[in-house]
C-alpha cells in the first residue's frame, strides 16, 4: 500500500499540471445535469486514466466516464476519481478546487474508500490517507518534488504534516459550506447550533475537518460517491467521521445510483461534542 501511496500521489500531481494548463479559461459545456465541464477536466480524466492503470490495472469509476452498477457490483477493487472536482470554482478562478483520487475495496462485503487523495493544485496543497497509515498534508509542494525517482514513504512523510494539525486553539465553532450550493436545511442548522459558516470550495471542505482548522462540514444537498470517498477516509485517519444523516452510520459506497444521502462529516474535535452525541441520539 505505501508504495500505491506514492505512485498516486505522483499522478495526483501531474494531473493538477494537465488542469493548470487550462487555468483562466472560460469556456465550457453544460452536462445533462446542467453542471460545467471543461477543457481540463476532460484533460484531467484522461491523464488520470492513463496514469493510474500504470499503478494497478483495475477499473476506473470517474465522473467523466462513470461505471455501470452492473460491471463494478462485485469489483474487489476498483479507482473512483473527480478528475476537476469544484469545476465551478475552477471557472471563479478562486484556487479552490481539486483532484479526488480514492482506491475502493470490498470489505466484508461492503465496498469501502482505503487509499484517499486530495490535490488542490493552484493552492500547492496535497491531502492524503490510507487504511491503518494515518492522514497527512504536504503544503507548499514544489513543482520538482514528485520529479525524484527514488521518492519513498520516508521521504515523502518528511515532508508532511500528520493530521489532524497540532493547533494551539482547535476549532469548535466552524462549519463548512459550499461556496455555490446552499439549502435552508443547512442554514436552519448552523442557526440552530450556533455555528460560524465558511465558505469554502470542493473536497477542501473535507481536507479542513480532517486538519482540525473546522469543526463539522454538514452536508444537506446533493453529492455523488466520487465528490466524497477520498475525503472520507482522509478524516477516518485523522480521527473523525462522515455520516449518513438518515442511517446515522458511515456512508455506504458502490451503490447502483451512486448518489449520497446527506452527511455531515465530524472532525475529532467535533466527536467529544453536544452536535455529535445529539446526532448518535437521533436528533439531527
Amino acid at each position: 500500500m505505501q508504495n500505491i501511496i506514492t505512485q498516486v500521489l505522483r499522478v495526483a500531481f501531474y494531473a493538477g499540471e494537465e488542469i493548470l494548463r487550462f487555468y483562466g479559461d472560460k469556456d465550457f459545456i453544460l452536462k445533462s445535469d446542467n453542471s460545467p465541464l471543461t477543457s481540463a477536466d476532460l484533460a484531467s480524466h484522461t491523464y488520470l486514466c492513463q496514469e493510474l492503470l500504470r499503478i494497478v490495472d483495475i477499473p476506473i469509476c470517474s465522473e467523466e466516464n462513470e461505471l455501470e452498477y452492473l460491471k463494478r457490483k462485485d469489483l474487489a477493487r476498483y479507482f473512483l476519481i473527480d478528475p476537476l472536482d469544484g469545476t465551478k470554482d475552477f471557472l471563479a478562478h478562486n484556487d479552490e478546487f481539486c483532484i479526488n483520487i480514492a482506491l475502493m475495496e470490498k470489505q466484508n462485503n461492503q465496498t469501502l474508500p482505503i487509499l484517499g487523495v486530495i490535490y488542490a493544485p493552484a493552492l500547492h496543497q496535497i491531502y492524503f490517507g490510507a487504511q491503518g497509515f494515518g492522514a497527512y498534508v504536504i503544503t507548499n509542494l514544489k513543482k520538482d518534488f514528485f520529479d525524484i525517482d527514488s521518492l519513498d514513504t520516508t521521504s515523502l512523510l518528511a515532508n508532511a504534516k500528520k493530521l489532524p494539525l497540532d493547533l494551539i486553539s482547535p476549532d469548535k465553532h466552524t462549519a463548512l459550506i459550499s461556496n455555490f450550493h446552499h439549502s435552508s436545511h443547512t442554514q436552519d442548522f448552523l442557526q440552530h447550533y450556533s455555528l460560524v459558516p465558511k465558505a469554502l470550495g470542493a473536497s477542501l471542505k473535507f481536507c479542513l475537518v480532517a486538519s482540525g482548522e473546522a469543526y463539522i462540514y454538514p452536508r444537506f444537498i446533493g453529492s455523488k460517491e466520487w465528490d466524497s470517498a477520498a475525503g472520507d477516509i482522509i478524516i477516518q485517519e485523522s480521527g473523525g467521521i462522515v455520516l449518513d444523516v438518515e442511517t446515522k452510520k458511515p456512508l455506504c459506497y458502490n451503490k447502483p445510483h451512486i448518489k449520497n444521502n446527506h452527511f455531515i462529516a465530524f472532525s475529532q474535535q467535533a466527536l467529544k461534542g453536544a452536535i455529535y452525541k445529539e446526532f448518535c441520539n437521533g436528533r439531527i
